[in-house]
């Protein structure tokens, strides 16, 4: 290997590593409030500090989160649009 290659791997390697830091954070914040059953919204502000009428533990917050129904498209709902209604 040349000494350009080691440099462009390094980097590469470097972003990666970043990358995944930033995204696995994420993922486990994530997690955390689904388990706890709270928004982000609710976890900065603090609402629910001592007592958290929502949280129904962490079985069923996982259950209700991974397995409810999404509910009607709104695509669905929503006209085709044709050549009479589109603006000139």
């Amino acid at each position: 290997m040349d000494y350009v290659s080691v440099i462009i791997s390094s980097v590469l390697f470097v972003f990666c590593f970043f990358l995944f830091c930033s995204s696995s954070g994420l993922l486990c914040g994530n997690c955390y409030f689904i388990v706890k059953g709270v928004t982000t919204n609710e976890m900065i502000r603090g609402r629910w500090d001592e007592f958290n009428p929502f949280d129904a533990g962490c079985r069923k917050n996982c259950g209700a989160f991974f397995c409810r129904s999404l509910g009607p498209s709104i695509i669905d709902r929503l006209p085709a649009a044709t050549a009479s209604t589109l603006p000139v």
